[in-house]
Order: C-alpha cells, then structure tokens, then sequence
C-alpha cells in the first residue's frame, strides 16, 4: 500500500509524534521538513549526542541529553515514546514495561504512556522528588526527605514501603517488587517473592546500588563485588567469577549488566536475542541499562549504543541520517535512501527487513511491503529482502531495466522503461495476474492484495481483490495524472486536480469532501485518503480511530504527501540558517545567547556551529555574520 510521489522525494516515518527533520547545507540550508501524525506502535529518533543519562523500558530507550531534554525510541503502543512538548530541565529518567518518568530539575515528576494500572497518576501532594525508578507497571520515587512514596500496580504490595526504612539513597522495581539502598548500606526488598527475589541474603553486608529484573535482584556491594538472587532460571544470578571490581549493575528482565572499573562491560544470563553479546569495540562506558531484552550503554563520548532484541526498533537509534533523498515504511519498520545512495532501514526486524544486503549499491528508489523492502538501484536494476515466504523478494531473472518499483502487503510490484509491468509474491487474489497487453504504464501502486496501473494514455488498469469493488474502474472516470491505492479502496487524481475514489468505504475513505478544491497530489492509507491541494494545504478523510485526520493546525505549507496503515506523514521545504539557534526565524541576540551559554568543550552540541569540538569565539562569529532574518 504504498503511495508513489513525484517527484520521488517522499516519506512514511513510523512516529505518532509531529517531528520534524532539517536537512541542513551551510551557511543557509533548503531542507526537506517531515511531519507526521495518527498511530503508530514504534518510533525512532535519531541525532541524539551529549547525552548524560539512559534508561531502559521494555522495549523502549529513554536518554537524556546535557541541555535537559528527552528523546525516547522503540515501542510506542502506548504513547511511551511521546516526550510531552513542553518538558524540559530534565535531570533523570526511568522507563516501566510501557510507560516513561522524568524526574525535573525542580524536584516535580511528569510521567506517560501505559496508565492502566495509574503507573502515571503522579500523587497531587508528592512533593520535591530527588529520584524515580520504574517497576513493571509501578513507579517509584525518593523524596527529599529520603523517604519512599509508590504508586500504579499494587497486586503484590510492591506500592507499600515498609516502615523503617531510614534514609533511602536508591531504589529500582522489578515486575511486581521493590528494592532500596539505605544511607547505611542496608538494602530493603518488598512485593512478589515467589522466587525468592525478596529474601536479601543474609550475608550480604553494605551495598551501594541495586537493581531488578522480572523476578531476580542484584546489588552491587561496596566492596566492588556483586550479589544476586532470586529466579535463575536464565543463569542471571550466576555472577561470572572473574567479574573483577564493578562500578554500576543494571538488570533485564532476565540478565544482567555489570560496568567495571576499567570502563569496559560484562554480560550474562538470558541471551536469546544477543542482550548479552557486547559489541566489540564498544570503548569506554559510563553508565549501562538493561531493557527486557536489550541492553544500552552510556559511552564517555555521550552517545549511546544499544544491542540485543530489535523487534521494534529499540536498539536502533539512526546515527545522524544526514541528507536523505526519501523514505518508505512498511508496517512496522522504515528504509530510507541517503544522498549518497546507500539504504539504511530500522524498526521491527522478525524478517530481516532491516538487514540491508552487503553491496547493495547506488540506489535511486525504495519501497516496502508489509515487512519486505524493494531497492530500485542506479542501473535499474531490483533488489529485495525481508519476508519472502509468498516469493515477494524473488526478483525474476529477465525483468529488465526498472524505472519504479512498490511493494502490497506480500506482493511487489515493478514498472519497466519500456512501460511493461511486471509482479510477484502471494498471487492468491489475483494481484501478480497482469493483465496480458497492459502496456504503455506510466506508474503502479499496490494496495493490500490488489494493483494499480496507470497508462500514458491516462487510462486506469486494475486488477487483484476486488471484494469491496476496489478493481471497478468507474466507466467515466476521465484522464488520470495520478493512482494510489489503500488497503481495499483505489484513488485518482485527474488531469483537471479532481479526485475520484473506489472501492471500501466503511469509514467513508471514498467519499471525497465536496469543497475540495484543486488537488495536485493523492495518497493513502489502510482506510483513509489524502489529498494536497495547490495551496500547499492538506485534506484528510475516512478512519480516524488513530487521529489520522486531525491535521496538526501549524502544518503549514506542504509538498508531497504518504499514507502509513494508520498515520500520515507530509513532506515539506524549509529554509533554515544553521546559526538560528531557537528557530525564531531570525538570527538574533537569542542565538548569541545560546552559543555563550555552553562556551566551553562541548563536541557534539548544537552550538558548535563549525564543529571544532568546542563552542568558542568561531561559533560566535558564524552567528554574528549571519544577524538578521533567515532566508
């Protein structure tokens, strides 16, 4: 169901929040600015630098950078990736199974995502907080006082800090448990204790950090050496002999992180998906997290590297994308094209489609089926990879020289230059039967199982699923400039900038707005359509079960449009001047102020306009040569 834009610079990101995505040449950029709104179970963000905290959801990555905000990556079922727009001065973070805390610089806690147990119902009198963990469905917070308050999930008790504690200095949660480290050492454990994950050894002596998993504990004890106990079924409380003197313990759900003194990493217990196969060359490291199944590290450098499960993409924070030419999405995973031509893919990987072949070569055009993606390379020649138990990434021998490529949900589908089509993958609707003769095609969609050609003469060919009427071509239809196709409707646009739509309308996906105006682009989505109209302006109609026709009202102008299965992303061209700072527009006393507030070494900040690894009197002066309006 992918939609084809010219020209090809378009983009379907998997992220439930309006992001926006500069491409940036010097000393004044034209980039491509991406938005994105409606559902989506995962999201990704990338250029995250500087930072000075991770934390580890279950399958979510929080960081924090060094100038107070938060970036979040991974699953987002639950909004656990959508930081609040308004939160800043940030000094920690914790991740629970679906739901992320920030505890700010003045001691109050915001708290999202998964709320079904009130994990995010953040007590009215709490007061000023000084540290937050997160148990599965349960957060946690230290007072100033050092005293515990817990609220969410409470089954097992784990909400109830026992009277006595004494001054508490740390705490973490496991699934359904508690634990604390006192300002004397004494480490305290209260929830589910079926495994034994409650009964501190007796011989544990003084501690000075813990942490928890699904069912186990671990402390790291003052002398350097760790302890563990509870479920072992994984070998998680097996610590390796040879552990040597350990700085900070984090815990997975069912292994365990240690950072040495040296700087370097050791893991152990469940190790299905890799969480304990530390990178090689990972270099020196400050702090470590475990998620459910993978693990992060804090590099010295402030930049995290995370590894183990990927399924959705939360092990997988892009480096700094640079320019990229365009993007696809399939259901749950991204590919984008970078201005060099090389593909680079994230988000859910149970197929591979994330795996981009070695060598692929220069490519012009991607496009992705449900979980398979279709590379178009510079001599027009195909290549595909990901799921392939239909043939869907069997690209026939004899295809020819390829000018356009899309993918259905198990099917894909490729235009030739001498405008013959050819498809394959799961025929079992039709969808790969081109029509014998079609000939003369100018451009092709593919909808869930049905196919969309668009013929030199402007006439429409359709063919595939045609159970909701997807495939009638009206007899009246007219000259055709554009197709797209849904999950069971069909949409054109004409010559004369109507639109014309087919097929299932249970959510009203067919019936186009009677003032549409002028249209100069179609697109869609599993049960909704688009339309960009000639003033840049963006009409969305159909399902909205996920938000997807609530146009965000600072859209502004755009350029091209995409249809995810339930979400909307636009395309538009910016003009930005790197040293307009806080993006007011204009490059002022603002900017000044910022770059004089992080003088000083500071690679990788934002204010390092000439990226000398330090903000100084160059980035000053790139700022002042610039003063006045932005092109």
């Amino acid at each position: 169901m992918m939609s084809f834009l010219r020209p090809p610079l378009f983009a379907r990101l998997l992220t439930k929040l309006i992001m926006v995505a500069f491409i940036a040449f010097s000393p004044v950029a034209v980039g491509q600015s991406v938005s994105a709104w409606g559902y989506t179970g995962y999201s990704n963000i990338d250029n995250l630098s500087s930072l000075t905290w991770v934390a580890g959801g279950y399958t979510h990555t929080i960081a924090l950078r060094s100038n107070g905000t938060v970036g979040c990556w991974g699953d987002n079922t639950y909004g656990q990736c959508n930081v609040p727009a308004n939160l800043s001065t940030v000094t920690q973070v914790a991740g629970g199974f679906a739901h992320t805390v920030a505890l700010k610089a003045d001691g109050t806690v915001a708290c999202w995502g998964d709320n079904a147990q009130g994990q995010c119902n953040v007590p009215a009198d709490l007061g000023t907080v000084t540290q937050v963990a997160c148990g599965k469905y349960h957060t946690i917070a230290i007072k100033l006082d050092g005293t515990v308050v817990a609220w969410g999930r409470n089954l097992y008790l784990q909400c109830n800090a026992p009277a006595g504690l004494g001054t508490v200095v740390q705490i973490a949660g496991g699934s359904n448990h508690t634990i604390s480290v006192s300002s004397n050492g004494t480490v305290a454990c209260w929830g589910f204790n079926f495994y034994g994950q409650c009964n501190i050894p007796a011989d544990l002596g003084t501690a000075t950090q813990v942490a928890a998993g699904e069912a186990h504990s671990i402390a790291l004890k003052s002398d350097g050496t760790v302890a563990c106990w509870g479920d072992n079924s994984k070998g998680q409380c097996n610590v390796p002999a040879d552990l040597g003197t350990v700085t900070q313990v984090a815990a997975g759900d069912y292994h365990n992180v240690a950072l040495k003194s040296n700087g370097s990493v050791v893991c152990w217990g469940r190790n299905t998906s890799g969480q304990c196969n530390v990178p090689a060359g990972l270099g020196s490291v400050i702090q470590v997290v475990g998620g459910g199944s993978h693990t992060t590290a804090l590099k010295s450098n402030g930049v995290s590297q995370s590894w183990g499960a990927n399924s959705v993409g939360q092990s997988d924070v892009p480096a700094d994308l640079g320019t990229v030419a365009q993007v696809d999405g399939g259901s749950t995973h991204t590919v984008a094209i970078k201005a060099n031509g090389a593909v680079t893919c994230w988000g859910y990987n149970n197929y591979g489609q994330c795996n981009v072949p070695a060598n692929l070569g220069t490519v012009t055009q991607v496009a992705a089926g449900d979980n398979h993606n279709i590379a178009l390379k510079s001599d027009g020649t195909v290549a595909c990879w990901g799921r392939n138990d239909y043939g869907q990434c069997n690209v026939p021998a004899n295809l020819g020289t390829v000018t356009q490529v899309d993918g259905g949900s198990l099917h894909t589908i490729a235009l030739t230059s001498d405008g013959t089509v050819a498809c394959w993958g799961d025929n079992s609707q039709g969808q790969c039967n081109v029509p014998a003769n079609l000939g003369g095609v100018t451009q092709v969609a593919g909808g869930s199982s049905h196919t969309i050609a668009l013929k030199s003469n402007g006439s429409v060919v359709c063919w595939g699923r045609n159970v909701d009427g997807q495939c009638n071509v009206p007899a009246n239809l007219g000259t055709a400039a554009q197709v797209a196709a849904g999950g069971s409707h069909t949409m054109v646009l004409q010559t004369d900038g109507t639109v014309v739509c087919w097929g299932y309308q249970g959510s009203g996906q067919c019936i186009v707005p009677a003032n549409i105006g002028t249209v100069t682009q179609v697109a869609a989505g599993n049960s909704y359509t688009m339309a960009l109209r000639d003033n840049g302006t963006v009409v969305v109609w159909g399902s909205n079960l996920y938000s997807q026709c609530d146009i965000p009202a600072d859209l502004g102008s755009v350029s091209h449009i995409v249809g995810g299965v339930n979400h909307v992303i636009t395309l538009k061209f910016t003009a930005q001047c790197p040293t307009d700072l806080d993006g007011s527009g204009e490059v002022d006393g603002g900017d000044l102020g910022l770059v004089l507030l992080d003088f000083g070494p500071c690679d990788g900040c934002p204010t390092d306009l000439d990226g000398s690894g330090e903000v100084d009197g160059g980035d000053l002066g790139l700022v002042l040569l610039d003063f006045g309006p932005c092109p």
